[in-house]
């Protein structure tokens, strides 16, 4: 009678743990189905202008496909501006990067103050080539480097958008615009915290309740 007893008392606590324990793990999950951070809505992209005089310098929060980036413009040389590489490696996904900005622009009414006047092109690089070429001055033939670039263009109150081959080394200076990769804001997820802890905490009693 003892022993029934006994295993009885012992089969209670057996199931008892086993709920404690079935109802952890639904806690756990509830803690971090209530508490994980909702996804991300995607940024609205927004122009910079950090003087406030107009003359837009760049965009930020960009996206191109499934990237999002943070357009800088800015006038300068072919050598210098593209002297650590390209920002893209291939006319489709440069084209795209273009295609994407110039959407934006037309978008914010903003092409104006940008392009002022026809004249005016944006350059995007993507990759370089030389070729021999004559010196009309020296009568012999030189090595040039040349950038292809995709070009977005004013037009008729629109953007056009062209691609064509740049000196790398040309003494004019040209309107570029360089991608660099946005950077995402870090927030602290609390749902991992949460439910450890609240697992610790339902493990703990149940193990109080299996020694009493």
């Amino acid at each position: 009678m003892k022993n029934l007893k006994t295993n009885t008392q012992q089969s209670a606590r057996n199931l008892f743990t086993s709920c404690l324990c079935g109802l952890s793990s639904a806690v756990l999950a509830s803690s971090f189905a209530l508490f994980a951070p909702a996804p991300e809505a995607a940024v609205a992209a927004t122009l910079y202008d950090s003087d406030g005089d107009g003359i837009i310098e760049g965009v930020k929060d960009l996206a191109v496909g499934d990237s999002v980036y943070d357009v800088e413009f800015g006038v300068d040389f072919g050598s210098n501006v593209y002297s650590e590489g390209f920002d893209f490696t291939s006319s489709e996904s440069a084209r795209s990067a273009a295609e994407s900005l110039s959407a934006f622009l037309e978008s914010k009414s903003a092409l104006a103050s940008l392009f002022t006047n026809p004249m005016v092109e944006v350059f995007i690089g993507y990759e370089m080539f030389s070729e021999n070429m004559l010196n009309f001055f020296t009568g012999e033939e030189e090595k040039v480097e040349f950038v292809n670039t995709i070009i977005i263009g004013a037009a008729g109150g629109g953007a056009r958008i062209s691609g064509s081959p740049v000196a790398y080394d040309a003494r004019i200076p040209l309107l570029y615009a360089r991608f660099h990769p946005a950077v995402a804001a870090s927030t602290p997820e609390p749902s991992l915290i949460l439910g450890f802890i609240t697992l610790s905490g339902l493990m703990l009693g149940s193990k109080r309740k299996t020694k009493g």
